[in-house]
């Protein structure tokens, strides 16, 4: 446990006394309050708790390069701003928030007026910068650009740094009383400034920092040393605001700091150790026994190879384990630099499918004697994943213990835990290990309040970014910066993708590396292959070998869609090819298309056919129960299937999920999702030359829909075109059409994955030479609208890596406040309109109810006049769907919101801000706006127009 190496030296004896009546902290609910002297004392050793055994090694690393004294000097610096963050509550305008203890000091010429006496801006935090800056300038010497950059970390430290109008407001603003208790310039003494230079003198010698102040006078911090600074400082600001941790009646306890961190118990940085030195013998240790794959071996191999740090793209077919050779290739890079893993993924649906594979390695990683490792889920929805509910209850016992394993608890401690202090909010990324949707990468690139958090959680780590060709051009200037940043904090970054286009590969290389790197090397990369470049030096191209017993040859046909028999053709091909059993999977680009699409073909074959739908529109508990079926019936173990099935999905069903179909009919798509789907056909062997499927359906098969196939070039459906762009459909029909021209309307996966997908993305001309004049006007359209998506995208962009000494004053200009994963976080960094969140209950006589068929709680009625309990208000939540997002328009909100008289809700920590849609207990259906909305647990949410 701790060894106190500053606390002792925050001597309250050495303060005056109008020093120690200023207040820092006060109870709403009682008389209690701290001084603000404790709470600085506290929060000063706490930071170097954080550092000596929290904050990652490579984080560390980042401060200490900036130090004269190495890290030695940059634990000091850690502790002192840590020591002074909250200088700016020793001024008149924080003081009179509570007259009660604003009186305290009025006999010591600390006088106060009303709060509307000073400057709307003079929030404790910029007051705060400009007593530190001045302090520093006047007392110590510094110059003010040195000045300014310590004095960030403090006008920060409530998320977002100070601008520039705002530090001029409060210091020059002569229309109100002054806020700090004096005005920069101003020579006559001032009581409010003789207790905030003696505050500061004080926690100068606490943090034994005085006699490195004058060596410290030319501080030239990086923005990614001030980011890690403030991210640090909140951290130990927030701990020791903690009343459970370090409560107002302790003030005096000589063993405050360390109770109050034994109860915190963070868990220690990881670094892995001992690897076994074969690949083999590495790769069974962590994945049941089985033999690697040669991706896998060249993953680790390549790894080992890496400069420090590396950025490593692995391109290679769906299944051929590249989340394996990641998590491997991570765990190379954590022995040589230490730091957990971050891995993420497209969506909520994909990440709580990684959880259980993340959890089941990190099991095997953690050894007898190692502390349990720290595992969280980033998502909006985390709270209804079960097992990370299991991994939080498991982290209580881990904070009774420490966080340590002893020879007296080691049978009873689990290896992987959630920490529940770093899995609440807006500090989602701080735990060790983190399975996360992609937007909490995006965030770290947006400015927005806390962002340094996210920040500081991605510094320690490496950053696995699992299926990046599922990014557009908005998306992807979030994803650049974030890369850049990453690279800037020293982070490894691995990049999976069954394949990228070559402009793709070098935007990333280019985004890590900071200038663009040979581009020739990335053009005729082979199949698969690792890629991987250091911050400076060549860029290294290893070919892998394709596993040979996942070879799938693909015959590729097309299916029209007449306007006067929308179905018939797709009903007469499923007939057909389902006559002696077997599964298709018919995969929409749309909700609406995959709804009336399941709905004719169950009207058409009745009982003789099964007809499933899948989309996102499914409350979780239903479409959780989607996603077991679908595994089990259609997973690598599945037994034949000999009732004729039928699967009618939407992009669910297309990324990151081992299923297997006998046939697949598919939208037209970009290129590359089109092949992402094929792989969902004949994935796994079934008996020597498939001769377990149905004679009909032993060879691949995929049939190419949702375009008028007789236009030139194809038409492709209205529903189409809203999600993907018409450019991109048009490359892909003709690159298809070309392949099939030549190679006899076959796709050999994966050998055509990487050549196709390369044309498609490339420039030269595609298709026969009538679509041309069509598809170079799209083009032109197409170049405009990234530009202009470029450019949106930019407006709320963090900018740029400055110079060194470049402080943070105004570096979230022009922000977006608070983000999270709900609807309008996830709308600042994917382009398209935000879906509105309705929770979907049932209504009877006005009082409303969970649905009948949930798996627990079912028909429980979820009370309108008080406040939920915590179980009733999270099984509500679970029945969350989102709007069409063409449904979400002030008429809508405003009728549900005068449906929504829930006073009550509005204190709960759950329910706070919901909205809820009923339903009518007998039709499940209501209308709104119009528009008529219904609900099965079979079919999902259903939207037309009233009549």
């Amino acid at each position: 446990m701790y060894l106190l190496r500053v606390g002792e030296t925050w001597n309250p004896a050495e303060l005056s006394r109008a020093a120690g009546v200023v207040w820092g902290k006060a109870s709403w609910d009682s008389d209690d309050w701290l001084p603000l002297w404790r709470h600085l004392a506290d929060a000063g050793p706490v930071a170097g708790l954080l550092w000596d055994h929290w904050v990652p090694d490579r984080a560390r690393r980042v401060i200490s390069d900036c130090v004269p004294g190495g890290e030695d000097d940059a634990r000091r610096l850690v502790v002192w701003l840590a020591g002074v963050h909250d200088i700016g509550k020793a001024t008149p305008s924080f003081t009179c928030q509570v007259p009660r203890l604003a009186d305290r000091g009025t006999a010591f010429g600390l006088r106060w007026e009303r709060r509307t006496s000073y400057p709307a801006c003079a929030h404790h935090t910029v007051t705060g910068q400009l007593i530190l800056e001045t302090w520093l300038i006047e007392r110590h010497g510094w110059k003010r650009s040195q000045a300014r950059q310590a004095g960030c970390v403090v006008g920060g430290h409530h998320g977002t740094p100070p601008t520039r109008g705002m530090l001029t407001e409060i210091a020059e603003h002569t229309m109100t009383k002054p806020a700090m208790g004096w005005r920069p310039g101003d020579t006559r003494r001032s009581a409010w400034r003789d207790v905030q230079w003696e505050l500061l003198d004080w926690a100068a010698a606490g943090a034994e920092v005085t006699d490195r102040l004058d060596s410290w006078r030319d501080l030239c911090l990086t923005q990614q040393a001030q980011v890690l600074l403030t991210a640090i400082v909140i951290m130990a600001d927030w701990i020791a605001s903690n009343e459970e941790y370090f409560p107002y009646s302790s003030v005096d306890r000589s063993d405050r700091i360390t109770a109050g961190w034994r109860q915190v118990s963070l868990p220690p940085r990881w670094r892995a150790s001992d690897l076994p030195t074969d690949v083999s013998e590495f790769y069974r240790s962590r994945f049941e026994n089985r033999p690697p794959r040669p991706l896998q071996v060249a993953a680790v191999n390549v790894a080992r190879g890496l400069p420090d740090p590396s950025i490593m793209v692995i391109e290679a077919p769906m299944g051929e384990g590249k989340t394996e050779a990641a998590l491997l290739a991570a765990e190379v890079i954590a022995e040589r630099d230490g730091g957990g893993v971050v891995f993420a993924l497209p969506t909520r649906a994909t990440s709580d499918a990684m959880l259980g594979r993340i959890l089941a390695w990190l099991r095997s990683v953690v050894r007898d004697d190692d502390a349990p490792l720290d595992l969280g889920l980033g998502h909006g929805k985390s709270r209804f994943n079960a097992q990370f509910q299991t991994l939080l209850r498991d982290g209580y016992a881990c904070v009774d213990a420490d966080w340590t394993r002893r020879p007296g608890n080691r049978s009873s401690l689990p290896a992987v835990a959630a920490h529940r202090w770093l899995a609440g909010r807006k500090k989602g990324l701080l735990s060790q290990f983190m399975v996360v949707t992609i937007d909490q990468i995006l965030f770290a690139a947006l400015k927005s309040r806390h962002v340094v958090l996210r920040h500081l959680g991605l510094a320690g780590k490496t950053v696995i970014i699992d299926e990046a060709h599922a990014y557009d051009v908005y998306m992807s200037q979030y994803l650049h910066q974030a890369v850049n940043w990453l690279a800037g904090y020293g982070c490894s970054v691995i990049v999976l993708s069954a394949t990228l286009p070559a402009a793709t590969r070098a935007e990333l290389l280019t985004a890590y590396r900071g200038t663009a790197p040979d581009t020739a090397a990335l053009i005729d990369v082979p199949y698969p292959a690792i890629i991987s470049a250091g911050q400076t030096g060549d860029v290294r191209v290893v070919a892998s070998e394709a596993d040979a017993t996942r070879r799938t040859r693909v015959s590729v046909g097309y299916l029209d869609e007449p306007e006067d028999d929308e179905y018939g053709p797709l009903i007469t091909e499923l007939a057909d090819a389902l006559r002696d059993g077997g599964c298709a999977l018919v995969i929409r680009n749309t909700v609406a298309r995959a709804t009336g699409t399941a709905a004719a073909l169950a009207d058409h074959f009745g009982r003789t056919v099964r007809v499933r739908l899948m989309h996102s529109r499914f409350i979780a508990a239903d479409r959780e129960r989607n996603d077991d079926w679908l595994r089990t019936e259609f997973g690598a173990d599945r037994d034949a299937v000999t009732t004729p099935t039928i699967v009618v999905a939407t992009q669910v069903a297309e990324q990151s999920l081992d299923i297997d179909f006998d046939l697949l009919v598919t939208d037209l798509a970009p290129i590359d999702l089109i092949l992402q789907r094929m792989g969902r056909v004949h994935r796994h062997m079934r008996g020597p030359e498939q001769s377990d499927r149905p004679e009909p359906l032993r060879e691949a098969r995929c049939l190419i829909t949702g375009a008028d196939w007789a236009a030139g070039p194809p038409t492709p459906v209205t529903a189409s075109t809203r999600i993907y762009d018409v450019y991109t459909l048009w490359r892909s029909a003709a690159v298809l059409a070309d392949h099939v021209d030549e190679s006899g309307c076959v796709v050999a996966l994966p050998g055509d994955i990487a050549p196709l997908v390369q044309r498609a993305y490339g420039d030269a001309p595609a298709g026969p030479a009538e679509w041309r004049p069509a598809v170079d006007s799209a083009f032109t359209d197409f170049t405009a609208r990234r530009e202009r998506d470029a450019v949106k995208a930019k407006r709320f962009r963090l900018k740029d890596l400055a110079e060194p000494g470049t402080s943070l004053l105004g570096w979230l200009d022009v922000g977006v406040g608070d983000v999270d994963d709900q609807a309008a976080g996830i709308g600042q960094v994917r382009d398209g309109m935000d879906s509105l969140e309705v929770l979907l209950l049932v209504e009877r006589d006005g009082r409303w109810f969970l649905p009948d068929w949930l798996p627990a709680l079912a028909g429980t009625e979820i009370p309108r006049e008080s406040e939920p309990l915590p179980r009733l208000a999270k099984a509500a939540l679970g029945c969350a769907v989102n709007l069409p997002f063409w449904l979400t328009s002030d008429e809508v909100i405003a009728e549900l919101e005068s449906r929504n008289d829930n006073p009550a809700w509005q204190g709960s920590h759950w329910l706070a801000g919901e909205l809820v849609l009923p339903l009518a207990a007998d039709t499940l259906a209501a209308t709104v706006a119009g528009h008529h909305i219904t609900y099965h647990p079979d079919t999902g949410l259903t939207v037309r127009r009233a009549a």
